[in-house]
């Protein structure tokens, strides 16, 4: 998420920019918004972004998120009023000021800031808060927010403001975030309207009124689950599926009437399932030629089929595959084993193992 970690250098900050394979890249007209680290206001610019990044979540007004240990960290008010434990920020005074030594605590510390679940303070983010904390003026009164040059700033904290993305740059990050989170919602739309028809063909058929559906609400991928169509889904139902093939991304036909020889012939149409049950069906190692063209499986199962060690090896072929269900069949341990040895992260079930 964006301003989730301030500590971003000019290559890194763009990469956050990434979502749904787009990625902004500021033209030469952007950059030149962007200001120098010299150039940045000392509260707005530095420690703002920085308090936004790592302590709003817990210690902030705004949506979603909250006032932990009574302490506000989201306005002056706030860092001068501090919380049930201590003062948070005494100007001038480094310390003094509670919000600098819990980021100076052991990372087990249970009064260590931000907690160790959380993305933690990098050196430069606190160099550059305990210099403005110690340059501020003693006493109550907010001073007027100066540039870090204005402030006679020393090259170190300089150098520190130069490895954070300026607030510019998280914002032209973000604004490319939202385009690319848009442009993949008009994608997801558009490819459900692509579907639109043959699905709602399909669903007028008593085989699928309930049997096909969208994997969640916002998803363009279907899943298909033929449980209660055991006695009754048959090779021309299955081929019914063939509009919509590329769409599905779980099949689960386990002890259905559908014969090998259309499972070689449809299989292979359905390239983006990730998840299939073909338990107690006629699926056999010639059938397997048709599972290992589905590249982006990740779950299998065999169970109660014809299938053996030597068919077991054409499932190489499948990166991603990580789960396979395999008692009652004709595999056996040691068949598991040498596929295992193809695919290091793959786990096989024998039902008792």
């Amino acid at each position: 998420m964006v301003g989730s970690s301030l500590m971003q250098t000019k290559s890194l900050w763009i990469s956050l920019a990434s979502f749904g394979g787009v990625i902004f890249v500021a033209s030469g007209e952007e950059s030149k918004n962007f200001k120098a680290p010299e150039d940045r206001l000392a509260y707005t610019d530095v420690v703002v972004p920085i308090l936004q990044g790592k302590c709003y979540d817990c210690h902030g007004t705004g949506k979603d998120q909250k006032k932990k240990g009574g302490l506000l960290l989201d306005s002056w008010e706030g860092l001068l009023e501090g919380g049930e434990e201590a003062t948070a920020l005494v100007p001038g005074d480094v310390k003094e000021s509670f919000m600098i030594e819990v980021l100076r605590l052991p990372e087990d510390d249970d009064y260590h800031m931000p907690p160790k679940k959380k993305t933690q303070m990098e050196a430069p983010e606190i160099a550059l808060l305990e210099w403005w904390v110690g340059s501020l003026p003693k006493g109550n009164q907010q001073p007027k927010d100066q540039t870090l040059k204005e402030l006679n700033a020393p090259q170190s904290i300089l150098d520190a403001a130069a490895k954070l993305a300026s607030p510019e740059e998280l914002a032209a990050a973000k604004a490319a975030v939202e385009f690319a989170k848009k442009k993949a919602e008009d994608v997801a739309a558009a490819k459900r309207k692509a579907i639109e028809g043959a699905l709602s063909a399909l669903k007028r058929d008593e085989l699928f009124k309930t049997s096909l559906m969208y994997v969640s609400q916002d998803s363009t991928e279907l899943e298909f689950t033929a449980v209660s169509l055991r006695k009754s889904l048959n090779d021309e139902g299955f081929k019914k599926l063939a509009p919509i093939a590329d769409s599905l991304a779980t099949v689960k036909v386990g002890s259905t009437l559908i014969s090998e020889s259309v499972l070689i012939s449809e299989l292979p149409k359905m390239k983006n399932l990730t998840k299939l049950d073909l338990s107690q069906t006629e699926i056999g190692d010639g059938g397997l030629d048709a599972v290992a063209q589905l590249k982006e499986l990740e779950w299998l199962n065999l169970y109660g089929s014809k299938v053996t060690d030597a068919g077991l090896l054409k499932l190489k072929a499948l990166p991603k595959l990580q789960k396979l269900y395999l008692w009652d069949s004709k595999a056996t341990l040691e068949g598991a084993a040498a596929l295992k040895k193809e695919l290091p992260g793959l786990e096989t079930y024998f039902g008792a193992n």
